[in-house]
């Protein structure tokens, strides 16, 4: 099949990567993830970690995924997940991470600002990227893409890869001798 093209007064843009299975893919996940991290507060710190564990691999497999992009118009570039939202997310999250797991492991302790903080960037590129993309302006879309997958490199699939370790130490116990386990 040949590449669906779409003229936009004197730039063409590449309908097949801007509604490509790969970018569908992500907007479907991240939409999850922020749903379920902006309503962090009905859930422990066990089911959160577990949900967080089972979908950051995907989530970095179709990041990974996600094609390059040159926007035509970078002035359809925005950022929408304000200092105050970030705030208060982190706040919530560094409190949530800070105790131990109802089943008495898992203290993060030293890790609680940096999960925390970490968890909030994933969230800001994503919620960014999602919204974005959400306008339905081809400008938009484009510099949606260019985003996430600029910011998959930079940060937020780099905080997925070190969160998973942290995630699968504390829920497997692992790190923890048989004796504090007693």
């Amino acid at each position: 099949m040949e590449n669906q093209f779409f003229e936009e007064m004197e730039h063409t843009a590449d309908l097949d990567i801007i509604e490509s299975k790969h970018v569908l893919e992500l907007l479907s996940i991240s939409e999850e993830f922020i749903k379920f991290i902006s309503n962090n507060s009905k859930y422990d710190k066990h089911t959160i970690m577990n949900f967080l564990q089972k979908i950051f691999p995907l989530m970095y497999l179709k990041g990974s995924l996600i094609p390059k992009i040159i926007p035509a118009n970078e002035e359809a570039d925005e950022r929408f997940v304000t200092e105050e939202e970030y705030q208060g997310l982190y706040v919530e999250l560094k409190e949530k991470f800070s105790g131990n797991c109802d089943d008495g492991h898992c203290d993060c302790g030293d890790e609680a600002d940096k999960i925390a903080e970490d968890l909030c960037d994933i969230y800001q590129d994503l919620k960014d990227f999602h919204t974005l993309y959400s306008k339905q302006l081809l400008a938009s879309q484009e510099c949606a893409i260019r985003n996430v997958r600029e910011w998959f490199i930079q940060r937020w699939g780099i905080h997925l890869a070190q969160l998973l370790v942290v995630f699968h130490n504390c829920i497997y116990h692992i790190g923890h001798t048989h004796e504090e386990e007693e």
